[in-house]
């Protein structure tokens, strides 16, 4: 079912479980001993030893929001790149489900959205809270249009692009080129996702700044308008093809 799935309770654990499986493989990874990121969490104002590590590691001691902020200045210190999202790519072998409070999970895909800024691109799937009836059923009838437009605009494109481009493209200028082509704005959204990987907007904004520097603004105007046409062309040519 795409990406949303059912909960299986063997592959979900907590995410103080979580982050210390993820840093234990980490730092297995670049060959550290748990001695060698305690020293190097102390030289970042960190009252860590290598017992610290060991309880994170097992789970046992949660990371605090700072502490969590700075692993990746601990990491530099040993001259091994860190990011925050890297602690949930493909971490913790056999998980799937992360849980965040008693009654929500979310995947580590989705966390690692939220911290490199591309949560947006995220279905509702991958966030599992008590929802209400009438929430699971707009779920449900989401999904259901997502696929719809997929199939019908884009049949090789994901479910998460064709929600980025719902998302990302609901602008004014897309709901006047819509009603110029006589298509949904949503099938219009999709077509410009699919072109140039953008909203028309941001496109047609790319293409202007790439003709015009420091113009005023009757030429900005005047460009913008000639570049939404040849956009909306583009557009013609891939609705036709």
């Amino acid at each position: 079912m795409d990406r949303l799935r059912c909960r299986d309770m063997s592959k979900e654990v907590g995410i103080v479980e979580f982050i210390g499986r993820s840093l234990r493989e980490r730092r297995e990874a670049a060959h550290l001993l748990q001695e060698d990121v305690g020293a190097a969490a102390r030289s970042v104002g960190m009252a860590w030893t290598q017992s610290t590590v060991a309880q994170i590691e097992a789970g046992t001691r949660r990371v605090s929001l700072p502490e969590f902020l700075l692993l990746p200045a601990v990491f530099r210190q040993l001259h091994k790149p860190l990011e925050l999202s890297d602690l949930f790519k493909g971490a913790a072998a056999g998980i799937d489900r992360v849980r965040l409070t008693p009654e929500t999970t979310m995947s580590p895909l989705a966390i690692d959205q939220i911290l490199d800024g591309s949560f947006y691109a995220t279905l509702p799937g991958d966030i599992e809270a008590p929802y209400s009836e009438s929430a699971k059923k707009a779920t449900a009838e989401l999904v259901g249009k997502l696929r719809t437009l997929r199939d019908r605009r884009w049949p090789k494109g994901h479910l998460t692009d064709i929600h980025r481009a719902l998302t990302e493209g609901g602008g004014e200028a897309e709901r006047k080129a819509s009603r110029r082509l006589h298509i949904p704005a949503d099938d219009l959204a999709v077509v410009a996702f699919k072109l140039w990987g953008v909203s028309l907007t941001t496109e047609r904004e790319r293409r202007v700044g790439e003709r015009l520097h420091n113009a005023d603004a009757r030429t900005v105007q005047a460009t913008r308008g000639a570049v939404t046409r040849q956009l909306l062309s583009e557009i013609s040519g891939e609705l036709a093809s």
